[in-house]
């Protein structure tokens, strides 16, 4: 099977997370004031980073090839 995939399947995983979340997806129905928003968007940027990163460091750890190249 091919190695590297899932370092690229996760960064579209979290790419979809994060604009679903932008579109408000996960979100309840009461209209935020533009301070909520100030705050979510700053505590959302900094856990999202984070584990974006942490999960590069993960996978990058597992790798072993290039992208789409076989052992």
């Amino acid at each position: 099977m091919l190695k590297g995939y899932r370092t690229v399947l996760f960064n579209i995983v979290m790419a979809i997370v994060a604009m679903l979340q932008a579109l408000g997806a996960f979100g309840d129905t009461k209209i935020p004031t533009s301070e909520d928003i100030g705050h979510a968007v700053d505590a959302l940027d900094a856990v999202l980073v984070f584990f974006w990163g942490l999960g590069n460091i993960i996978l990058r750890y597992y790798t072993t090839t290039q992208i789409g190249k076989k052992e």
